[in-house]
């Protein structure tokens, strides 16, 4: 019997793995129109200002969305977008190819089709943030001033060709520019977003995202390996259909062999790995009455 249990597991493992995609097996539970308000209250009006937001990769998707398909601002959002690629490169051969290609799309008077994002992973983070008041002295300075598709131009435009033509492709190289177009961006679709559906639908997102999980919410497949604490199996988030690896803890065990610090330290060096582009991230942490 027990070899059987094993080849069920087994395939229904090789199954979920060979799938083309995500199939969720259970609703999600949506906010009441009260609880959604009430958790925005209690958040904070900081927490949902769009420069936070597109911080992360699902409010960006959403922003994209509206940009393009009602907001008619589809060669700016691209751009955007365009930059947010270029931050994600290492090294100066992919940053230059990217940057050749921003070139190709941007630096004439009309701008790219527009085409949807794809990333899922993909959000607005710059090494280092531009503060309102310089933002404002740049679009002084260099917004409208340009015969480009953005409309940048001044020395926020030159310093981007002055690092291209020198084979220096910095961090901040498309930051001013980027910097100056998200302004405008902003100015010309914030208010109409926050009055869309999308926007509602983009909390609900957020909401459910920070929501509280627990192992009802997993099927679970097979043992994939066992520690001195408990055991990793294979899963599947029943409201996404998205596979991961569930590490399970016996809380006993843990005391048996006095590893409390061990067990938070490596819950919260897991933690760090959430907002990092990591091999191994944390992403529904939860725990019983005798399991972490």
């Amino acid at each position: 019997m027990e070899e059987l249990q094993d080849a069920i597991e087994d395939a229904q493992y090789v199954n979920a793995m060979s799938d083309e995609g995500p199939k969720p097996s259970k609703e999600w539970s949506y906010p009441s129109a009260p609880d959604l308000a009430a958790w925005v209250t209690k958040k904070g009006a900081a927490a949902f200002s769009l420069t936070e937001l597109l911080k992360n990769p699902m409010p960006l998707y959403m922003f994209s969305r509206y940009c393009k398909e009602e907001g008619g601002q589809s060669t700016p959002m691209m751009f955007v977008e365009d930059v947010c690629r270029y931050r994600r490169l290492y090294g100066d051969v992919a940053r230059k190819a990217q940057s050749n290609y921003m070139m190709e799309n941007y630096a004439a008077a009309e701008g790219p089709a527009s085409v949807d994002m794809v990333e899922s992973e993909m959000s607005r983070n710059l090494k280092k943030d531009i503060s309102e008041s310089d933002v404002a002295a740049l679009v002084a300075e260099c917004g409208g001033k340009g015969t480009n598709a953005t409309g940048v131009g001044g020395s926020a435009w030159a310093d981007v060709e002055s690092g291209i033509s020198g084979g220096t492709f910095n961090d901040d190289l498309w930051d001013k520019v980027e910097a100056v177009v998200f302004n405008k961006l902003l100015d010309a679709v914030e208010a109409t977003f926050r009055a869309h559906p999308f926007w509602e639908k983009m909390c609900s997102f957020l909401y459910l995202q920070e929501a509280n999980v627990d192992e009802d919410d997993f099927a679970l497949f097979r043992v994939l390996g066992r520690g001195g604490f408990g055991m990793v199996n294979g899963c599947k988030k029943c409201t996404s259909g998205k596979l991961y690896a569930m590490k399970v803890m016996n809380k006993k065990r843990v005391k048996i062999k006095r590893s409390e610090q061990v067990s938070t330290r490596t819950a919260r060096a897991l933690h760090c790995t959430r907002t990092a582009h990591a091999f191994m991230k944390l992403m529904h942490p939860c725990h019983s009455s005798n399991r972490l």
